[in-house]
């Protein structure tokens, strides 16, 4: 355990919310599964259609403007409803949740990140083509690894720069998310998938 990291996590709070993400995507669950039982009204499933719908065009820059009007004219018609208005109060609230849970995984891959540099880090790098990047410090590259590094390869071989970049984003985040638990940069004690370790 490495105590210096321990106080970076405790004062960052990340422990305590990490701690609440199952009970966000488990009330999450439960209010789609609400919302669902919600459209067997008619009227709540014409609103949820009609809301997605608009949504849709609304990110379409080439959208029918009469549409969107005939969306929002049936919308308005329905919105006192009161399955509709417990409808709009469920997708409310699971936004909220959903940008609970994106802010943690934001905290983790920039902010976490960025005060770790602080620290002394190990030199654990990933495999990424022609190069080895760290683990935390993504512009922290090698081209030739010395002998106290240790080399991080995807377990299948990977060829694409996309794949290869993929897996270095995943493993990064799932490396640095474990340390939340464990307090430690040992690689070895974390669950990180089919990876290599040299």
């Amino acid at each position: 355990m490495n105590y210096e990291l321990k106080n970076l996590i405790i004062s960052s709070g990340l422990k305590d919310e990490k701690k609440k993400l199952q009970s966000y995507r488990d009330e999450i669950f439960n209010n789609e599964r609400r919302m669902s039982e919600l459209t067997f009204d008619r009227r709540v499933g014409l609103y949820a259609y009609s809301f997605e719908k608009y949504l849709c065009l609304m990110l379409n820059e080439e959208s029918d403007e009469k549409e969107i009007n005939k969306l929002l004219d049936t919308m308005n018609s329905l919105e006192e409803i009161e399955g509709v208005q417990e409808y709009l109060r469920l997708r409310g609230k699971n936004d909220l949740l959903k940008s609970k849970i994106d802010n943690y995984f934001r905290d983790v891959n920039i902010g976490f990140r960025r005060k770790l540099s602080d620290l002394e880090l190990p030199s654990i790098y990933v495999y990424g083509k022609d190069k080895f990047i760290h683990i935390i410090e993504s512009e922290k590259e090698l081209s030739i690894p010395k002998s106290n590094d240790t080399l991080v390869y995807p377990y299948y071989n990977l060829t694409s720069l996309r794949d290869l970049r993929h897996f270095y984003n995943k493993l990064s985040f799932h490396y640095l998310d474990s340390m939340i638990d464990d307090y430690s940069f040992d690689i070895k004690s974390k669950k990180l998938g089919k990876i290599k370790v040299v």
